[in-house]
């Protein structure tokens, strides 16, 4: 799976991806691309990681 099919999939941009990537929220994209049996795993984290994020801002902006 490429990272923009992974992108589509999470609901994000692959510049977020890469960001998740770079400060250790998801393994390496690449890596996920040589093991199609841990993408589903990493869209579940990625899907949480958002879902967490979201929870953050909507209560900073209260």
């Amino acid at each position: 799976m490429l990272i923009g099919e992974l992108a589509d999939r999470v609901g994000t941009s692959t510049r977020t991806l890469r960001y998740y990537e770079e400060h250790g929220l998801v393994r390496s994209v690449a890596a996920l691309q040589r093991k199609l049996d841990e993408v589903e795993a990493a869209i579940e984290r990625l899907t949480a990681v958002r879902a967490q994020l979201r929870d953050q801002i909507g209560r900073a902006s209260e």
